[in-house]
């Protein structure tokens, strides 16, 4: 789960970092950056990461403009996930237990 909460950090960073860039050159509106602020705090109360990617999916579909944050980090945490189950699939291969 470490790997999990580090995707929410570094995602959060990036989305308020965008959201306070597209701020000050006038892509989004006030009201527009609020809501994607809190749709994107909302969805990290989610309590599965399968939940909270699906939701934050959801959220790039009506504000574009963080997609690029989503699929960086999502690819991110995607692959230090693998690289952290590799080790455990290699020992089950090998015959041992799962941890």
């Amino acid at each position: 789960m470490k790997n999990f909460e580090q995707f929410k950090k570094d995602f959060k960073r990036d989305v308020f970092i965008k959201v306070i860039i597209n701020l000050k050159h006038g892509r989004v509106t006030k009201s527009s950056s609020k809501e994607v602020a809190k749709a994107v705090l909302d969805a990290f109360r989610l309590d599965q990461p399968r939940k909270v990617f699906e939701q934050i999916n959801r959220i790039t579909q009506d504000h574009p403009e963080i997609l690029d944050a989503f699929i960086k980090r999502g690819n991110e945490y995607d692959t230090r996930h693998v690289n952290e189950q590799i080790p455990q699939i290699l020992i089950y291969m090998k015959g041992g237990e799962l941890n």
